[in-house]
C-alpha cells in the first residue's frame, strides 16, 4: 500500500517562513542525491528512519531508478505539505521517460523521518455536480471588510428576483479558500450551487488565516476568535444589509471544526435562526488528531514503528491538556500557538450548544475516519431536544461524498460532489424552520 500522507484535520500552518527552509533543505537533499553524495543526505536522517535505509540501500535504490526513469531535466514543482509534527516535501521531478514525486518527511526536529520516489499520481481536476443548473444561479463577488482584513467571497443566489433565506458557510481547520477545495473536491462550492439551486442565498469566503497567511502566523495570540469567529460575525452583519437577504432566515453551516464552533458563534448572534453541522467534531481537536493518525497508521505498511509514531502524537496532546495561562510562550503545539489551546481547552461545544434553542441540524457521513460515532454519541447525549435533528449517511464520507468500503487518504485524491440526498435534507430541514 502507498504511504498514506493526507490527514484531514489539516492543522493551520504557523510555519510560513519554515515551509521556505523546508523547501531549500529538500532541494539540497535531492542535489546531494545526484552528486551521489550520499552518506550527505544518510546524515540528515531520524534515528526511526537510520536503521532502515543506510549510505549503501540509498545509494542502491537511486542506481535502481535510473534506468527506469532516464536522466533528470529538471524540477517541475515544489511544494511543502505541513502535517501535524512533520513537514512533508513533495518535488515534482521530470526525467527524460517519466515524472517521478520525490518526498521527504520532516519530523519537528529538522531531520528525516521518511524519503520515497514515487511514480507521479494522476491528478483529478474538480468536476461540477451533475444537478448544477447555471441557468437556476448567479454568483457575485462579495468581500468581507473586518478590519484591516478583507476576506473574497462569493454570493451565490437564486437567479430570480426576492429576498433569499442565507446559509452562511463556515471552514473546517485549516487554511481553507472560499470552496474548501481538498484535492478535486470543493464540497463548499457544491453546498453553494444544490442550495442555491433549491432557493437559498449561500454565502462562502476565504478563510483569514489562507488570504492573511503570514500575519496570521506571526499572531503568537492567536485564538479561534481570529481564526475564524470575528469574521463569521462580520460576514452576517454585512450580509443582512443585502437587499437579496431575507435577513430574518440567516442560517450557519459548519463543517468539521467549523460545526465544533458553530455554539460558540451562536451564543454572540442571537438572531441566528438555525445551525447547521456537517461531520461537526465533539471531541477536543488532539483527540481527533491522534485518533485519525491511528486509524491511517492501520492501513500503512511502510511507517514500522506505529507505535512511536502514536507516542510523539500523545505527547504533544498531553501538552495540550496540561496547559495553564502561565505555561504561555513563544513554542507551537501542532502548529498552534499556546494562546490558541488555552482558549480550545476553555470551550466545550456540546455543552455550549445545549444552552441554545435555536434549532439545530446535525449530519454525519457513516464513513468518515475523522468524526466518528464517538462523536455522534457526544452530540445526541448532550443533545436530547425536539429541536435537534440527526442524519447519518451509510456510504457518505467526511466530505459527504458517496463512496465503497474504508475510507481512506486516498479517496481524497478522487473527484467527487456532496451527495444531492445531502442538500435535499438541508433544504427540507430549513423550510421547516421558517414556518416556525
Amino acid at each position: 500500500m502507498k504511504k498514506l500522507f493526507l490527514l484531514l484535520f489539516i492543522p493551520f500552518n504557523f510555519a510560513i517562513a519554515q515551509q521556505k527552509d523546508y523547501k531549500a533543505k529538500a532541494e539540497k537533499v535531492f542535489e546531494q542525491i545526484r552528486n551521489r553524495e550520499f552518506s550527505k543526505v544518510t546524515a540528515q536522517f531520524d534515528t526511526n528512519i537510520s536503521g532502515r535505509i543506510d549510505t549503501t540501500k540509498l545509494r542502491a535504490l537511486w542506481d535502481k531508478l535510473l534506468p527506469l526513469v532516464g536522466p533528470f531535466k529538471k524540477v517541475i514543482s515544489i511544494e511543502n505539505v505541513p502535517k501535524d509534527s512533520n513537514n512533508i516535501v513533495i518535488q515534482h521531478l521530470q526525467f527524460e521517460k517519466r515524472k517521478i514525486d520525490f518526498k521527504l518527511v520532516y519530523s519537528d526536529n529538522g531531520k528525516i523521518k521518511g524519503i520515497l520516489f514515487l511514480p507521479e499520481m494522476p491528478r483529478e481536476r474538480y468536476k461540477l455536480p451533475n444537478y448544477y443548473k447555471p441557468e437556476l444561479i448567479k454568483d457575485s463577488s462579495l468581500s468581507i471588510q473586518n478590519g484591516p482584513f478583507r476576506l473574497p467571497g462569493i454570493l451565490t443566489l437564486p437567479n430570480k428576483t426576492g429576498r433569499f433565506p442565507l446559509v452562511l458557510l463556515i471552514h473546517g481547520t485549516g487554511p481553507n479558500d472560499k470552496d474548501e477545495t481538498v484535492g478535486p473536491m470543493k464540497i463548499f462550492k457544491d453546498i453553494s450551487i444544490g442550495l442555491a439551486s433549491q432557493g437559498f442565498a449561500v454565502y462562502r469566503y476565504d478563510k483569514r488565516t489562507r488570504a492573511y497567511s503570514v500575519i496570521s502566523a506571526l499572531n503568537k495570540k492567536l485564538t479561534i476568535e481570529d481564526e475564524s469567529i470575528e469574521d463569521v460575525i462580520a460576514a452576517v452583519k454585512i450580509l443582512k444589509s443585502n437587499p437579496s437577504i431575507d435577513s430574518n432566515a440567516i442560517y450557519l453551516c459548519g463543517h468539521g471544526m467549523g460545526g465544533m464552533i458553530l455554539p460558540r458563534i451562536a451564543k454572540k448572534l442571537p438572531e441566528i435562526k438555525g445551525l447547521i453541522y456537517l461531520g461537526a467534531n465533539a471531541r477536543p481537536l488532539e483527540d481527533i488528531f491522534y485518533d485519525q493518525t491511528a486509524y491511517i497508521l492501520s492501513y500503512d505498511t511502510l511507517i514500522k514503528d506505529h507505535k512511536a509514531y502514536l507516542d510523539s502524537i500523545r505527547k504533544e496532546s498531553s501538552k495540550i491538556k496540561m496547559l495553564r495561562e502561565k505555561d504561555q510562550d513563544s513554542t507551537y503545539i501542532f502548529r498552534f500557538p499556546h494562546s490558541y489551546w488555552l482558549d480550545m481547552n476553555k470551550y466545550n461545544p456540546v455543552l455550549t450548544a445545549k444552552e441554545l434553542k435555536t434549532p439545530m441540524l446535525f449530519l454525519f457521513g457513516a464513513r468518515d475516519y475523522q468524526v466518528t460515532d464517538v462523536d455522534i454519541n457526544l452530540w445526541k447525549d448532550g443533545l436530547k431536544s425536539t429541536s435537534v435533528e440527526f442524519k447519518t449517511y451509510v456510504n457518505l464520507s467526511h466530505f459527504f461524498i458517496d463512496g465503497i468500503g474504508k475510507s481512506l487518504p486516498s479517496e481524497y485524491n478522487k473527484s467527487g460532489n456532496v451527495d444531492i440526498e445531502v442538500i435535499n435534507d438541508i433544504t427540507k430541514w430549513i423550510l421547516s424552520t421558517t414556518k416556525k
